[in-house]
């Protein structure tokens, strides 16, 4: 039986209550989620023997999320990923923006939506969230109201569904940034993870994690998971774009029309993830600067390549990059995002 249920998860610095959302469907998969932040707190699914298990990074109380720099679970906007040095123009018109990571705006700057306390309510067995980001919020123009739906289903799918609106011509990219890892709560490393993403190219970045602007073919590279592919392998080799992200912090752009644009293995467990979206591209982050100072849930100091993120979202810094498409969104323009994560196992 579909069911949501909630309770108090504490209370903000101004004395806010955080409420923390249960999602249950009747094969024992729950989906924790806060209305800070729209955080994916925990996920727990059921491996090949049927041993259910959180698979999700997080904290046990408000306070690691409030003091989190690392995005974990969190909801992602205004504009997800990196654009280059804070700034972009629409209309001959330059708007500045919040600088988060060097001189760049990164996931919508130092207070983006993943630092904001939603308004929540609940329609049969869909949480909705809602929220209204001003206009010049961190530097960003128009006032952009943002609802977001939650859906587990009994088909072991979690729906996210994301649409915006604005006064003002701007742009916008949201994505969903929970870390995983389907070896459960021992979190071993990503040794018996495999990795599927149907991209036949990439974006390459330079020095400061921004896109060059080029598309390169996977083909021939560490980047190529066109079949599915161990991860660690491919971690291990010594490709530039590798060694200067210190692992996988890349796009890759979507391949086709098919939305599902990756499947997670866990080759000794058999946990399975797939993830569709209609977005056209997916960042794949293998944790690479991931590490405290704040426990995580049970105790866990959370280590360097220790989960993954697939990220659905628009190019990053397409809104400086003519050769990307465009993430403008326009007066009387709705924008919508979805995407999937479906659970599951497979033979091993």
């Amino acid at each position: 039986m579909l069911a949501i249920e909630s309770k108090n998860f504490g209370q903000l610095p101004d004395g806010r209550d955080v409420t923390l959302f249960q999602l249950r469907n009747s094969n024992g998969i729950i989906v924790e989620l806060l209305d800070y932040g729209s955080i994916i707190r925990a996920i727990h699914t059921p491996d090949k023997d049927g041993y259910i298990d959180d698979i999700v990074l997080g904290f046990n109380n408000l306070d690691g999320y409030v003091q989190d720099k690392n995005y974990l679970g969190a909801f992602i906007g205004r504009y997800a990923n990196r654009i280059e040095d804070a700034f972009f123009e629409i209309d001959g018109n330059r708007f500045d923006l919040s600088m988060n990571e060097g001189q760049n705006s990164h996931h919508g700057g130092e207070k983006g939506l993943n630092k904001m306390l939603w308004d929540a309510s609940v329609t049969e067995n869909k949480l909705n969230l809602g929220i209204i980001s001003p206009d010049g919020d961190q530097g960003f123009p128009g006032e952009l109201q943002i609802q977001l739906t939650y859906e587990l289903t009994e088909d072991n799918e979690l729906r996210i569904d994301m649409s915006a609106t604005s006064n003002k011509k701007t742009v916008v990219s949201f994505t969903q940034h929970p870390y995983f890892n389907l070896g459960g709560i021992n979190l071993p490393d990503l040794a018996e993870h495999q990795l599927q993403i149907s991209a036949d190219h990439y974006l390459p970045i330079n020095e400061m994690f921004i896109p060059t602007g080029e598309l390169s073919p996977v083909g021939n590279s560490p980047f190529d998971f066109r079949s599915i592919n161990d991860i660690n392998s491919k971690l291990g080799d010594d490709h530039p774009q590798l060694i200067r992200a210190k692992g996988f912090d890349h796009c890759f752009v979507k391949t086709g029309v098919d939305e599902l644009f990756a499947h997670l293995v866990h080759a000794k467990n058999g946990r399975s993830l797939r993830v569709f979206s209609n977005a056209p591209g997916l960042q794949l982050y293998t944790s690479n600067f991931l590490n405290g100072p704040y426990p995580g849930k049970h105790g866990k100091i959370y280590k360097p390549r220790q989960a993954i993120c697939l990220e659905p979202q628009a190019f990053p810094n397409a809104p400086r990059e003519s050769n990307f498409p465009a993430a403008v969104l326009g007066v009387n323009e709705k924008y919508e995002h979805h995407m999937v994560y479906k659970f599951g196992v497979v033979d091993v």
